[in-house]
């Protein structure tokens, strides 16, 4: 990863209004770059708070989103169904996505913020992401 991604991506970010969400592969195709360094400056951002880590549950059948994104992997519910296919959707079908939060303004210095939930989240993902390879899709 080069800071000429960061370079692309950061003003992007800034640019998006609190609340919106930020999916990794879109930030893939409009900036050409890996989504492993996409994920990477991500998460980078999420630790100081520019943005906040979501999961969103997909139909793996058809890629119709279930419900509402929720912010911990724990907060998953078994057994919901498709509603477009009626497929049982599984825990391993959700990916990650990225909420910008209204916390920081440009120019932040980095300085990770102490937030027990945020520790919470990258262990959940360390996790999940040891098991799925495309958890940022």
């Amino acid at each position: 990863m080069t800071d000429e991604y960061f370079e692309k991506i950061i003003p992007y970010i800034w640019g998006i209004e609190a609340g919106q969400w930020i999916l990794p592969g879109e930030l893939n195709e409009k900036f050409d770059i890996l989504m492993n360094d996409v994920s990477m400056i991500l998460a980078t951002l999420a630790e100081i708070g520019v943005v906040k880590i979501h999961y969103l549950s997909l139909c793996d059948d058809c890629r119709e989103p279930i419900g509402e994104p929720f912010e911990f992997i724990s907060d998953f519910i078994d057994n919901v169904k498709c509603p477009k296919c009626g497929k049982t959707i599984e825990r391993d079908t959700s990916i990650v996505i990225f909420k910008k939060s209204g916390e920081t303004e440009p120019g932040t210095p980095y300085e990770p913020i102490d937030d027990p939930s945020i520790e919470k989240q990258f262990a959940e993902l360390a996790m999940l992401g040891a098991e799925l390879s495309d958890i940022f899709h």
